[in-house]
C-alpha cells in the first residue's frame, strides 16, 4: 500500500473547536481507517506566527499541538482567528491522525492560561515550546509556567543576561515546571568531554582546579556564558570569558594541578585535550524538530542547566 499523507485546515471558533475536529475526522475515515496518535500537548508559541518545524516535531512526537501566537492586550480578552487542522500520515491501510489548532489571540497575560486549557487534553501532559528570542521580550509567566515543560533555544537570546534572568525566574516558580534549553543540549558533549578528562585525571583524588577560560566567537556567546555558569556550579571556579573567534570555535580550558584540561567545539565534533592522549567526543546532528521532540521525551529537569542559571542569576 503507498504512503498517505494529507493536512486538511478549516476554519473554527474557540466554541467549536471540539466539533470541528470531529467533522475533520468523520471526512478522514471516509478514505479508511485512522487513528488517533497522541502522547501530549504541545503549545507552540511564536509572537511573528511562524511555525516552519511544528508539524514535523508532531510527527516525531505525537501530540495536540496548539499554533499560539497573542498580542497584549489588558483591555481585550478573546482570540481573533481560530482554524483546526488534521494530519494524516502512514500506509493506506495503517493510517495515523494528529490534530493542529491555529488561533491568534489579542488578551491580557492572565488570560492566556485559561484560553490555552480549554484546547489542551486533560488526560496527556502539556509542553510549551517558545520559538522566539526569550529575552526580548519575557513570554508571559502565566503562558511559561502552564505545562509541565517549557522549551526554548538560548542560541536565540540577544540579551544574554535577560535572557538568563527570564530562565531563572522560572525555576524558583511555584509549578516547578522542567527547563529544556536546546542550546544548553547542543552543547553536552563539551560538558561530557569535560568530565571524562577530569575523571581520567583524578586518579586518587580529584585534581585541584587553579582557574579557568572560555573563549567563544559572537554567536556562542550564550552557550559560553551557560558554561561558566556551570563550571563555577559543578566545579567551583569562575572562569574568565572573552569574545574572542579561534577558529570560530568555542573553546574551554581548566587549569589543573599538573595541566590543563580544554575542550574545543568546531562543527561536529568536540576535541579534549590534556596531558593524555587527546579524545574526540561527537556532537550529534539534529534538525531542530529532532531536538525538541526528544526534549519533549525528558521527563526529568535537567540539573546542569538548572545549577548553571541558578549561580548566574546569582
Amino acid at each position: 500500500m503507498a504512503a498517505v499523507v494529507e493536512t486538511i485546515w478549516r476554519a473554527s471558533s474557540p466554541e467549536t473547536v471540539e466539533a470541528d475536529l470531529a467533522a475533520l475526522w468523520s471526512e478522514a475515515g471516509q478514505a479508511g481507517p485512522v487513528s488517533r496518535a497522541l502522547m501530549s500537548n504541545l503549545v507552540v508559541v511564536s509572537p511573528q506566527r511562524l511555525f516552519p518545524t511544528a508539524e514535523e516535531v508532531a510527527r516525531k512526537h505525537p501530540a495536540r499541538t496548539i499554533l499560539l501566537s497573542c498580542s497584549r492586550d489588558e483591555d481585550t480578552d478573546g482570540p481573533d482567528t481560530v482554524r483546526v487542522g488534521l494530519h494524516t500520515f502512514g500506509e493506506a491501510d495503517a493510517r495515523y491522525g494528529l490534530e493542529f489548532i491555529a488561533m491568534h489571540t489579542t488578551c491580557s497575560d492572565e488570560a492566556l492560561p485559561s484560553i490555552v486549557r480549554r484546547l489542551t487534553i486533560g488526560s496527556v501532559p502539556t509542553s510549551v515550546w517558545w520559538t522566539a528570542d526569550l529575552s526580548e521580550p519575557a513570554p508571559p509567566e502565566a503562558l511559561s509556567t502552564i505545562g509541565r515543560q517549557f522549551v526554548y533555544n538560548s542560541a536565540l537570546w540577544r540579551d544574554v543576561t535577560s535572557g538568563v534572568r527570564v530562565a531563572a525566574s522560572l525555576l524558583n516558580h511555584p509549578r516547578k515546571t522542567d527547563l529544556a534549553d536546546l542550546n544548553w543540549r547542543r552543547l553536552a558533549s563539551v560538558r561530557d568531554g569535560i568530565v571524562h578528562a577530569l575523571k581520567d585525571a583524578a586518579h586518587d583524588a580529584p585534581p585541584r582546579i587553579n582557574a579557568a577560560r572560555i573563549a567563544h566567537p559572537a554567536h556562542e556567546r550564550a552557550g559560553a556564558v551557560l558554561l561558566s555558569g556551570w563550571l563555577r556550579a559543578r566545579l567551583g571556579v569562575t572562569p574568565a570569558v572573552d569574545e574572542v573567534s579561534p577558529n570560530d570555535a568555542l573553546v574551554v580550558a581548566v587549569d589543573v594541578e599538573g595541566g590543563t584540561i580544554s575542550a574545543t567545539l568546531a562543527g561536529e565534533h568536540v576535541r579534549v585535550q590534556s596531558g593524555r592522549p587527546s579524545f574526540v567526543m561527537p556532537v550529534p546532528v539534529e534538525t531542530e524538530a529532532g531536538a525538541v521532540a526528544a526534549e519533549l521525551l525528558s521527563l526529568a529537569p535537567d540539573s546542569g542547566l538548572c545549577d548553571a542559571l541558578r549561580v548566574l542569576a546569582g
